[in-house]
């Protein structure tokens, strides 16, 4: 059967990804994937949940952060490719994905932007940026002097998770004559310890940070691993920052710790309960900056994110392996041993 004969390879895009987008992401896929005899078709925003028919035309989706299950993907059975744009497959049932030989991937182009954010809660928090900011909204100028900053010179900065975020926060800490500490998986260690990262245990990274950086995967070992007992090993004086999933940190535990002084302030992008409650406990404290999953979320972030997805695409829809397989598994399923008609 000749390209031309096949009939064209369906990506269906979610709506969370168009969703505060740049540029129209529908419609540049569709012009950079034009020639590749690929369709690109927006989703409706309940496809999961969706069992006609009609939904099992996509070869490939691209999502952000919706649930994917087993029952999706049986009743998607064309599907052999979930693009995820950005990072982390905490929402997708990755075994059952391997099972049924379909390919999840990510894109990976936030990780930059991420890092850059959790830079950003670092030093805001070091220069006490939230209370300098409130004296000046209440008209006390005077008192401009009460919350001196402390810098990041000589201090020690803990990393959970050294994959592309954490790697990336490390190299942007380093000219700042910093401490690096770290907790990495194997995979990961080498790339850490060229950065001049000293790996650790998860009790001496927490023990001897004074500023901690959550940015490591969500999956059943991490959620909640910052629960209340590794909340009481920090210094009262140390900050955490989370960039990566709301779920790895014990949220209730950690408004407890505010309330008590156990820790000096947080700095968060990402919550268990999105979106945040207005009349949430964390709203409450004045040493804690929160901004709505979105701190990362950059022109650049979105370009590279774009840029991946199209060659990733494009390798799915000639049967070969997209790159950035999170599951790499799904690719031994015989679905990706021989080239199949459409």
């Amino acid at each position: 059967m000749t390209a031309a004969e096949r009939r064209p390879f369906v990506v269906g895009i979610s709506p969370d990804v168009v969703a505060g987008a740049v540029d129209d992401p529908l419609y540049r896929l569709r012009e950079d994937l034009k020639g590749e005899g690929i369709d690109v078709v927006p989703m409706p925003a309940d496809w999961p949940e969706r069992i006609e028919p009609s939904v099992e035309r996509y070869h490939a989706v691209v999502v952000m952060r919706e649930t994917v299950t087993a029952a999706t993907l049986d009743a998607n059975p064309a599907l052999r490719h979930i693009c995820r744009w950005g990072s982390g497959a905490d929402a997708i049932d990755l075994g059952a994905c391997s099972a049924r030989g379909v390919a999840v991937s990510a894109t990976y182009g936030s990780a930059a932007s991420v890092a850059g954010a959790a830079m950003t809660l670092i030093l805001s928090l070091a220069y006490r940026l939230p209370e300098k900011q409130r004296l000046i909204a209440a008209g006390r100028w005077t008192k401009r002097r009460t919350f001196p900053g402390r810098g990041l010179r000589g201090r020690t900065v803990s990393i959970l998770g050294m994959g592309r975020i954490g790697t990336e926060v490390a190299r942007l800490l380093a000219p700042f004559g910093v401490r690096l500490l770290g907790v990495a998986g194997r995979g990961d260690q080498a790339a850490a310890q060229r950065l001049g990262v000293e790996l650790v245990t998860f009790e001496t990274m927490m023990r001897k940070a004074d500023y901690a950086v959550v940015s490591c995967a969500l999956n059943p070992a991490t959620r909640h691993l910052v629960d209340q007992s590794a909340l009481r090993m920090l210094k009262p004086s140390a900050y955490i920052i989370n960039v990566s999933r709301g779920e790895v940190i014990d949220q209730e535990a950690l408004c407890d710790a505010l309330a008590e002084g156990a820790v000096a302030g947080a700095g968060l992008d990402v919550f268990e309960e999105e979106p945040l409650p207005a009349s949430h406990r964390l709203v409450g404290f004045d040493q804690v900056i929160l901004t709505p999953h979105s701190l990362g979320h950059t022109e650049d972030a979105m370009r590279a994110n774009h840029a991946a997805a199209v060659v990733q695409l494009e390798r799915a829809a000639r049967w070969q392996a997209p790159g950035d397989v999170i599951n790499e598994d799904a690719l031994r399923h015989y679905r990706w041993n021989a080239e199949s008609p459409r």
